[in-house]
């Protein structure tokens, strides 16, 4: 079985992502974003609600309501996109916390399992939803 993120996941990047594309024009509502964005309604629902009880987002009820950014594109990573959907991100069980694995401390993948973890985090912490919204416009997606 492959690792990968779970699709609640994978859809909640994207509509933080759709509502960088579209940051300080209001509430986006939700119709366009589940058609832009290929994500059927019940799931988008489900990650819109989510997210707003992180505090990334906020819903607005009306004939202009929609969805809207509570937090600058700059100022939201991948990493807390990601985890507010999954939890906190564990490559391994093993990477939990100490006493996870009793093998912890005679295993050799031990430390390989750590080092990956502690890249992937870095990686997911370095990717901002400004500098997704910048390359997607550069690849003409906007």
């Amino acid at each position: 079985m492959a690792m990968k993120l779970t699709r609640e996941a994978d859809y909640a990047v994207r509509v933080v992502l759709d509502l960088a594309e579209h940051a300080g024009r209001g509430p986006v509502r939700s119709a366009d974003i589940a058609r832009r964005q290929l994500i059927p309604r019940p799931f988008l629902t489900k990650v819109v609600q989510a997210l707003a009880r992180q505090g990334y987002m906020r819903t607005h009820r009306g004939v202009r309501g929609g969805v809207t950014l509570t937090r600058r594109p700059r100022e939201i990573t991948m990493r807390a996109v990601v985890e507010a959907i999954e939890g906190p991100f564990r490559l391994n069980r093993c990477v939990a916390g100490s006493g996870e694995c009793p093998l912890e401390r005679r295993c050799p993948a031990h430390p390989v399992w750590r080092r990956l973890q502690a890249l992937m985090l870095r990686e997911l912490d370095r990717i901002t939803f400004e500098r997704l919204r910048r390359s997607s416009r550069r690849r003409g997606r906007a």
